[in-house]
């Protein structure tokens, strides 16, 4: 009787093991490294985890790095299932591409980039949820997936993913597009060689534009809204004569390459360090903001620029900065070409600016141009760029307004004649004079007063003259002459309706 009870007892307690027991425990098939903290497992259930912390190595085979061996190549067919541990902060490029079989990912939160055909040809993958944190999509990361080949995803010839605007059918994409609202992210690629776009528009709440609008020759015109954290691309858009930077954007990654009807560019004083710009033969007016700490390799390389003001605060400038294309030598010019330099420190402050990674410094090299040291400048208070709008029309400027001590500062001769008023400008008195009807506007150049009608008003910033334009403040000059402003803090503009 008691080895009946016995084995009843041994039978019950099995049963009770087994219950909480998986029906089909999964077994470990390979593991290993795919980042200097992260590392991979897959189970036989075709189940591949990432854990652990930091970024995954990227995959692509790139010009002079070493190409890192995908390490789950010879598994691809098996992996249907992907879970990206929290901890993990990136994707790496070309990582799971022609995983044929895998249908079902799941990002971590921490996870802030997606690098390029990382899910390239995953013909199965159709719901994708990416993570709320994403700050960068590379080229081509969906290309080919089911999400991507069902024709209901697809809104006018654009690929959304979530919040983020993942691809444009080039063909289908013409005239003036308006981004979706809500949008947070434009993968790089999504508007490459999008000849028809002639104007875009960014929604309000965008935080990263990746490089995505290249070989865009129909744009003229590119106006980043407030809020905008993270911008790159814009090469060779070879009729972009305006660009508006916002001083929320603090990382400009290569930007603004080999546009060549590009005149000018403010570059606001939230970013720290310089990188793009170079190959804009017509790009001659460069405003560097007190912020501005280091200029790196290839900054405005092979651009013809007259004179160039430095702020203090520059502790670094690469050898490959502001060199020029000699076409009788066929020779690039040395660092700095012999160009009027205005530098805001002194000459001890420059000649200790680095040059490059050996401590190097600036002391090595003898110019033959002038520097001009000590040199203070209204240009290194510029906090961006902006527009104005007149009864709804977008006035075109040859100088850029600009904005200073939350202030916009406008060319007096077209703001002026844009309302209406006619204008003179007095060289000896350095008086700009601006007469409409009964009315008599009369600002000094660096001078806190305007007269109105005879009647003193002071101004927060003075009118001042900026590559050989007088600037005047726009709401001050255009209340003066009746006028209501208001300022859209998104896509920078002062809008002037006359009454």
């Amino acid at each position: 009787m008691k080895r009946i009870l016995s084995l009843g007892l041994v039978l019950t307690m099995l049963c009770a093991l087994l219950t909480f027991m998986p029906a089909n425990a999964a077994t470990i098939v390979a593991s290993g490294e795919c980042g200097t903290s992260v590392t991979w497992a897959l189970d036989d259930s075709g189940t591949l985890t990432i854990s652990g912390t930091g970024e995954m190595y990227p995959f692509q085979r790139s010009a002079g790095a070493a190409y890192i061996e995908l390490p789950w190549y010879n598994y691809s067919e098996n992996i249907k299932r992907l879970v990206v541990s929290n901890g993990v902060t990136s994707v790496g490029s070309w990582a799971f591409k022609n995983c044929v079989n895998l249908d079902n990912v799941f990002l971590s939160e921490s996870v802030k980039e997606i690098g390029s055909q990382a899910f390239y040809g995953c013909k199965k993958l159709n719901q994708i949820d990416l993570p709320n944190n994403l700050e960068e999509i590379g080229s081509s990361a969906f290309y080919d997936t089911e999400y991507y080949n069902n024709k209901k995803n697809w809104e006018n010839g654009i690929l959304y993913i979530d919040n983020c605007l993942v691809y444009t059918q080039k063909d289908e994409i013409s005239g003036k597009y308006t981004i979706k609202t809500g949008t947070t992210l434009i993968a790089s690629g999504a508007f490459d060689y999008c000849d028809g776009l002639t104007d875009i528009v960014f929604p309000a709440g965008l935080k990263y534009i990746g490089n995505a609008f290249n070989s865009c020759g129909g744009l003229t015109e590119v106006i980043i809204p407030n809020g905008t954290i993270k911008i790159a691309g814009f090469y060779y858009d070879e009729n972009l004569k305006n660009v508006v930077i916002p001083n929320s954007v603090i990382e400009a990654e290569y930007v603004f390459n080999n546009c060549n009807t590009l005149e000018s560019i403010v570059i606001p004083n939230s970013i720290t360090t310089v990188k793009g710009f170079m190959g804009n033969e017509n790009l001659k007016n460069i405003i560097l903001p007190r912020g501005i700490q280091r200029i790196e390799n290839g900054t405005f390389l092979g651009c013809n620029i007259d004179n160039l003001s430095i702020p203090d605060g520059v502790t670094y400038i690469d050898l490959n900065s502001f060199r020029k294309h000699d076409r009788a030598s066929f020779r690039w010019n040395d660092i700095i070409p012999n160009i009027e330099i205005f530098f805001g420190g002194s000459q001890e402050q420059w000649n200790n600016i680095g040059i490059d990674n050996h401590s190097e410094t600036m002391s090595r090299y003898n110019r033959t141009a002038p520097i001009h040291y000590n040199y203070n400048s209204p240009l290194f208070d510029v906090q961006q760029s902006a527009n104005v709008n007149v009864d709804g029309k977008k006035l075109s400027f040859d100088q850029q307004p600009l904005m200073i001590d939350n202030r916009v500062l406008v060319p007096a001769r077209a703001v002026f004649e844009a309302l209406g008023a006619s204008v003179n400008w007095d060289e000896s008195a350095q008086t700009v004079t601006a007469v409409k009807g009964g009315n008599t506007v009369s600002l000094v150049i660096d001078s806190d007063r305007m007269y109105v009608n005879g009647q003193v008003k002071t101004l927060d910033v003075p009118a001042m003259v900026i590559n050989d334009r007088t600037l005047v403040p726009a709401r001050a000059v255009s209340e003066a002459f009746g006028c209501s402003v208001k300022w859209d803090e998104v896509y920078s503009t002062v809008i002037v309706e006359s009454k």
